[in-house]
């Protein structure tokens, strides 16, 4: 009796020891991902089961976010898996465009990473990844379209190359920013660039960034009027930020203060001290204008904290056009997309931000 309960116990426990193990190497090491959305094609597409390096970036601590051991960080490229800003119990997958510091923007389908153009063109040949790609993808949640409605384009940043898509005609001049991409946070964005949730888009947040500006003037004169709305801005004559005031002044002496905002909501109206030098309108000829102090408010929580990055997309394990009917997360065997099965997605090389300073 004693040896039979000794022989139960000890296969309790060496079974209870794999699954742990199990569980810390799914959490800590590799896991596999379904794809559920098209946001990433010609990249991913929905039903690929991605392999997710979780070591990429560090070692994290069984069942937590925390960091053991931080080794790396995401590049520009990357493809990541990480918990939604606003869905924290949902994982999503996007490509890292954006990281701390940078001021991205997004015009017309083309993106500027720190006032810089990335480079896109139409490949000159056939490239594996938009083979896959099917007019039934287009057609979901109702739309009526097919690929001969987009284009494929090759993005290129710092000598690295992705497949993006883009729709050949638009509705309207789409402007996204400029951001800038706080500390500990990063911009991700989808390679189908017309169907994608991502940075972009979400719903967001947001504040203005609010502070004091100070008009002078170079010697003594009659009172002058400064009204309500007056426009202010930064010395970049490419990419200014713009303030207004909040209420009339009236300037009688050499110098007044007066509390500005910013025009637009989000993280780009947090400026240094020193930075606003420019008066728009007819009091420029009059005065001169500059913030001795940080400006601060500004908010734009539409970017993924570095902590809900869980790991980088290495390969697609395997893929299918197809699921089971009654088990949504098997491939069908009859729909499998063999060729898909090892697929190696591709991330920069050892000449990532070059250029990009």
């Amino acid at each position: 009796m004693i040896k039979k309960t000794t022989y139960l116990l000890n296969s309790i426990f060496i079974v209870a020891s794999i699954l742990l193990l199990a569980l810390v190497l799914r959490w800590s090491v590799l896991e596999v991902y379904v794809i559920h959305f098209q946001g990433m094609m010609p990249t991913l597409f929905s039903h690929d089961h991605v392999m997710v390096n979780k070591l990429a970036y560090g070692l994290r601590a069984p069942f937590s976010s925390r960091y053991i051991s931080q080794w790396s960080e995401p590049k520009r490229g990357d493809v990541v898996v990480f918990r939604s800003p606003f869905a924290p119990h949902s994982l999503s997958i996007r490509r890292v465009v954006g990281l701390p510091g940078d001021r991205i923007f997004f015009e017309n389908d083309n993106l500027y990473i720190n006032e810089q153009k990335i480079v896109k063109q139409i490949p000159s040949e056939r490239k594996k990844d938009i083979s896959w790609v099917r007019d039934e993808d287009f057609s979901d949640g109702g739309a009526t379209e097919d690929k001969s409605h987009y284009v494929h384009w090759e993005e290129t940043v710092s000598g690295s190359t992705y497949s993006i898509l883009s729709k050949k005609r638009k509705t309207g001049y789409l402007i996204f920013g400029p951001y800038r991409v706080p500390p500990r946070h990063y911009f991700v964005v989808g390679d189908h660039r017309d169907r994608s949730q991502d940075s972009r888009t979400w719903p967001t947040r947001i504040a203005k960034a609010k502070g004091v500006v100070t008009f002078s003037r170079s010697g003594p004169g009659s009172s002058l009027f400064i009204p309500k709305g007056t426009l202010v801005r930064t010395g970049n004559a490419k990419w200014p930020e713009y303030f207004e005031t909040k209420k009339n002044v009236n300037l009688e002496g050499l110098f007044v203060d007066v509390e500005v905002e910013a025009r637009k909501a989000g993280l780009a109206g947090n400026i240094s001290p020193g930075q606003i030098n420019a008066i728009e309108g007819r009091l420029s000829a009059a005065l001169s204008v500059s913030n001795a102090q940080e400006f601060i408010g500004g908010k734009d929580e539409n970017m993924v904290f570095e902590m809900d990055i869980l790991g980088r997309v290495n390969r697609v394990w395997f893929s299918c056009e197809k699921t089971m009917e009654l088990v949504s997360f098997l491939c069908n065997p009859r729909y499998m997309r063999w060729g898909r099965t090892f697929f190696r997605v591709h991330h920069w090389g050892m000449e990532e931000g070059r250029g990009m300073k």
